[in-house]
């Protein structure tokens, strides 16, 4: 869901491939509420059920790019994590853009003869998500993503000091979702966003062959489709209203994080693959994906409801390419001059000393550092055979 940092001159902002992925997950998200209708007349053992359905672990992916992308430039550049910086980057990022799609949603909201609900506003509004309803199915990502913010620093210092602690609450987080009543969507989210921060060093030093990470991948996803084909989730969308959120994200969903974890790290070690994700139609989707995801879904409602009467399939493309279109003109006119233009600096230079006085009255430190004090590596490649990982570039990563 992107602003980018510069850490040397003639550094590039962007890293294609990484906005090839995030395109690759909102086109897998768009796609499978684009066919929500067309697949709901089919029986669930139809292939085309089981091909869509699967659009909705772009939001698992999405997850993993949250913590790749928010770790690389600090673990790249070794430096301590300026909270007060980042936390007004992260407010700058994801607020203005959410704020206008709850706004554009209301306004169609009237237009369409309802009133909106004032308290789902305000709960919408203040990333709340316990006995509230989303104006979009979607918005159920934004108030974990915040979340995960508030913890992203303490977690990456975390894998930097001991990255066997590291993994020990990542594996607690798993047990605790599953296997006890402490089933919060945030439990079920932060393996993924852990993982995304592991994804990031591994990429910056080299320490799995591309060999044995195009194994892991090729070999998760082979596992993942077969479990997925005969015991796939009960219920796909999200509860809202109280339900056990165990009941919408069973155990296998922690296998498709681990799946996009090894196709992220597949993606930065192999020249190839990263020039794929790279094609400039993907990485402009991925660019406009935030957008694109926070929209998508009452675009392909409306094409659903005014569109019907070309038949199924034509209707699900037609609600795809809407949503897509939507999405890019959303992000021209709500995202672009917050992640693209000087106005950029601007608003965060204008959050920032709200920001820094916070801190201060809750006497926060605004600083944390970063150090190496144990060393880790799965599995390393052999120095006599450079030739096996080829080095992503030396780019600082767009942030999610």
């Amino acid at each position: 869901m992107s602003a980018h940092e510069r850490t040397a001159p003639g550094v590039p902002d962007r890293v294609a491939y990484i906005d090839g992925l995030r395109g690759i997950a909102a086109l897998s998200v768009l796609a499978y509420h684009a066919t929500h209708y067309f697949c709901k007349g089919l029986t669930p053992a139809h292939p085309a059920v089981f091909i869509f359905r699967l659009g909705t672990y772009g939001v698992d992916l999405f997850f993993v790019l949250s913590g790749f992308c928010l770790a690389y430039p600090f673990l790249r550049k070794g430096e301590a994590i300026d909270l007060v910086r980042f936390a007004s980057r992260r407010v700058v990022r994801i607020v203005p853009p959410y704020y206008a799609a709850i706004a554009v949603l209301g306004l169609a909201l009237l237009l369409g003869g309802a009133i909106p609900n004032v308290s789902d506003l305000i709960t919408q509004a203040l990333f709340l998500d316990r006995g509230g309803q989303f104006w979009s199915v979607t918005f159920w990502t934004l108030p974990v993503e915040i979340r995960w913010y508030f913890l992203f620093p303490l977690v990456l210092w975390l894998w930097t000091v001991s990255p066997r602690a590291f993994f020990v609450v990542g594996a607690a987080a798993i047990v605790a979702f599953q296997l006890t009543t402490a089933g919060a969507l945030d439990l079920y989210a932060l393996p993924a966003f852990m993982l995304g921060i592991v994804a990031a060093d591994l990429a910056l030093n080299h320490t799995v062959p591309k060999r044995t990470i195009a194994c892991w991948s090729i070999g998760l996803l082979a596992l993942a489709l077969v479990l997925d084909w005969f015991v796939g989730p009960q219920r796909v969308y999200p509860p809202i209203a109280g339900a056990d959120v165990r009941d919408a994200f069973p155990p296998l969903r922690i296998l498709w994080q681990f799946t996009a974890f090894a196709f992220v790290l597949f993606a930065a070690s192999s020249r190839t693959l990263r020039g794929l994700l790279s094609l400039r139609p993907l990485a402009f989707i991925g660019t406009a994906s935030y957008s694109i995801y926070l929209i998508h879904v009452p675009v392909v409602q409306a094409v659903h409801v005014h569109l019907n009467q070309f038949g199924p399939i034509v209707e699900s493309v037609l609600s795809a390419a809407f949503g897509i279109g939507a999405g890019v003109v959303f992000w021209r006119i709500f995202e672009y001059p917050l992640t693209e233009t000087a106005l950029k600096n601007v608003a965060i230079g204008t959050v920032q000393p709200y920001v820094a006085r916070a801190f201060v009255w809750l006497r926060l430190p605004s600083v944390i550092p970063l150090q190496r004090r144990e060393s880790f590596a799965i599995v390393r490649a052999p120095e006599t055979t450079p030739a096996t990982l080829e080095s992503p570039p030396k780019v600082v990563a767009t942030l999610n």
